[in-house]
């Protein structure tokens, strides 16, 4: 990977990270890494308190939302170079 994916990669689990960390509703973080593991450039695992029966509004939209973070990271970091 050239250094540019890499930096992308970076934002983008990063920007998944920090918007579960500030998110009311969120699954907890658990893991973060840019390493690349099979398919994927980069994964952050998220570890429930509890075992899950159902999903409550707040937090499918929580879900929405960190799943948009990473992208929108992205945009933030390519405006910065």
């Amino acid at each position: 990977m050239d250094d540019k994916v890499k930096l992308m990669t970076a934002y983008h689990e990063g920007g998944h990270a920090l918007v579960a960390m500030f998110t009311e509703g969120a699954t907890p973080v658990y893991k973060v890494t840019c390493m690349p593991r099979g398919q994927s450039l980069g994964h952050t695992s998220f570890l429930p308190t509890t075992d899950r029966v159902s999903v409550s509004l707040k937090e499918y939209r929580a879900q929405l939302d960190v799943a948009m973070g990473g992208r929108l990271a992205e945009e933030i970091g390519t405006s910065c170079y």
